[in-house]
This record gives structure tokens, sequence and C-alpha cells, in this order.
């Protein structure tokens, strides 16, 4: 009986045993900026991959190793510039409460965008168009991805997959007693 618990012991006065007798409420530290890091790094590697299938498949002439310099630096470049630029007009949906919790609630979203932006990029397969030239006096005809679709998937990628917001754990209806 919760009464009994309260009665006091030789003077001293009781306070209600729990199970959770020696917990303490603390804040919660922030934990948004660790999760924006790690998003971010996993985005990052998500876009080298990406970019290591878009430049095996586009039409590029190899002289050796300036060529696989050239190859390293615009893998490395290239995602870390693209994350910046789709950062900026993301910031809202960190910094302004309002609009956080809409993209919160509606999480769904930044999936969908990341699921399209990758369907994008397949499709820059299909709608391939020839592309035709000389190189060292002989010609050549090769298919290359669509260009335009393939910039759309990737910006869509990397805007959804850095600002995704996973839907909150809710708790099962046995553990809330």
């Amino acid at each position: 009986m919760p009464s009994e618990s309260l009665q006091p012991i030789g003077g001293v006065p009781m306070h209600p045993v729990t199970a959770l007798d020696d917990f303490v409420p603390l804040r919660r530290p922030r934990t948004g900026l660790p999760l924006v890091i790690w998003q971010m790094a996993a985005t990052y590697v998500l876009l080298m991959i990406l970019g290591v299938l878009i430049l095996s498949s586009l039409v590029l002439s190899y002289d050796g190793g300036l060529s696989i310099l050239l190859w390293a630096f615009t893998l490395s470049v290239s995602p870390t510039l693209t994350l910046v630029v789709t950062e900026l007009p993301g910031l809202p949906l960190r910094l302004v409460p309002r609009i956080r919790r809409w993209w919160a609630r509606h999480w769904w979203i930044g999936v969908v965008g990341t699921l399209t932006g990758l369907a994008l990029i397949g499709s820059s397969y299909l709608f391939n168009h020839p592309d035709t030239g000389v190189v060292d006096g002989e010609y050549y005809a090769e298919y290359v991805p669509d260009g335009w679709l393939m910039l759309a998937g990737w910006l869509a990628v990397a805007f959804f997959a850095s600002h995704t917001v996973f839907p909150p754990r809710r708790k099962h209806a046995s553990s809330a007693t």
C-alpha cells in the first residue's frame, strides 16, 4: 500500500520505493549535431559510390596516371560541393522549428525523394543517346546516359538523403504500464 511506504521508521520519514529509485532525470544532451554529421557522411559515401558508377559510364579518355588523379579529385570534390549546395536550401528544415516539425511528421518525403533520385539516375541509363567523335583519327560511337536526368537524380539524392528524418520510435502498448 502506498501510504504504508511513507510511514516513518525510527522517526525518519521514508520516500516511496520504486523500481527507478536511483533514477535522476537529467537534461538530454543535444544529439542533433552528431546525427547530422553521420547523415552527411553517409550521404557523402552514397554520392561517392554513385560518382564511381557515373564516371565509369561516361566517355572519357584514359591517358595514364593523370586520369586516375583527376578521377580521384573529381570523386572527392564533387560530393563535397554537391552537399554544400544542397545543404543551403535545406537549412530551414533544420533550423526553423515549425518547418522541422512538419518535416519530421512527413518523414516519408525524404525516403521517397531519395528513391526518386536513384530512379532518375537509373532512368538516365535507359534514355541514353549516342555520342560520336574522333579520337586519334578513329571514329567512335558510344551510348552515354542522359546528363540532365543524371544531374537531377544526383541533386535529389544529395538533398533528400542528407535531410531525411527517420520517424521516432513508438512505445509498445505492453511497455506503457
